[in-house]
């Protein structure tokens, strides 16, 4: 038992790890192609980090949410095992206006399935309706290029994949 307790840490230690963002253009984040596809959402639930403020506009949809364009974008990918989830990013130490937030079905962008441009808020919010078992792509980028820091919450937390 207590070595299942050990893997089980070891795993969860190496799997928050792998959880980075997009500084030089080299990371997979920096990319919705290459972002590594989580098995659940909930793993995104507390991450923390701290949007650079490395431009590299042609990694992201433009133009995407009601004529925004990407200027720093951050890509996340997850497998949705509810139906409805609710994202929120709480924003402090901004070097600008705020941040917008959009999920894509895929990488082509052709469909997007909500974005939040409220770029003077400190809290942005995506309410979903999901299809379980699909892969979605969540897109973090700085209105103008702004950076951020800011930590994920993710609503139900519940939603672990099934096995």
């Amino acid at each position: 038992m207590l070595r299942l307790h050990i893997f089980f840490a070891l795993f969860l230690g190496i799997q928050s790890a792998t959880l980075a963002q997009c500084d030089t253009g080299s990371e997979p984040e920096c990319m919705c192609e290459t972002a590594e596809v989580l098995c659940s959402v909930v793993d995104l639930d507390g991450f923390s980090g701290e949007m650079s403020t490395f431009s590299h506009a042609g990694d992201g949809p433009n133009p995407f949410c009601n004529g925004s364009f990407s200027d720093n974008p951050n890509w996340f990918g997850f497998i949705a095992w509810c139906e409805n989830i609710t994202f929120e990013l709480d924003l402090s130490n901004c070097t600008g206006a705020g941040v917008q937030l959009a999920l894509f079905t895929d990488c082509t962008f052709s469909e997007e399935v909500d974005c939040d441009d409220n770029c003077n808020s400190s809290t942005v919010t995506l309410d979903l309706d999901l299809i379980i078992g699909e892969d979605y792509f969540l897109l973090l980028d700085g209105c103008t290029g702004t950076a951020c820091d800011y930590e994920v919450s993710v609503s139900p937390t519940n939603c672990d994949e099934f096995i």
